[in-house]
């Protein structure tokens, strides 16, 4: 049941990642890596985990999954916006 709840929070928090990424304040990308960064101190801080190496390791891949989701959300929301200029265009020609 733990793995299954941890699974959820996980895709939870790639979709919310995604969701901020690609609105129009970039910034809000930061939130998710901020907020894994407080939870996994946390945890660490509390014994969560056996080892430093572990605790670096897992925030590093972390860090690394969000900031490519982070791009992908800048990618699409620039892509949305091309297409919005390019129908604006079109609109304006006829």
């Amino acid at each position: 049941m733990n793995f299954i709840i941890s699974a959820l929070f996980i895709t939870v928090g790639l979709g919310l990642q995604q969701l901020l990424s690609s609105r129009n304040n970039p910034y809000l990308g930061v939130i998710m890596p901020l907020l894994l960064t407080i939870v996994m101190t946390w945890r660490y801080l509390n014994g969560g985990y056996n080892s430093f190496l572990a605790y670096v390791l897992i925030l590093g891949f972390g860090w690394i999954v969000l900031s490519v989701e982070w791009s992908n959300g800048r990618k699409s929301f620039k892509k949305k916006q091309e297409k919005e200029l390019e129908r604006m265009r079109v609109h304006d020609t006829l």
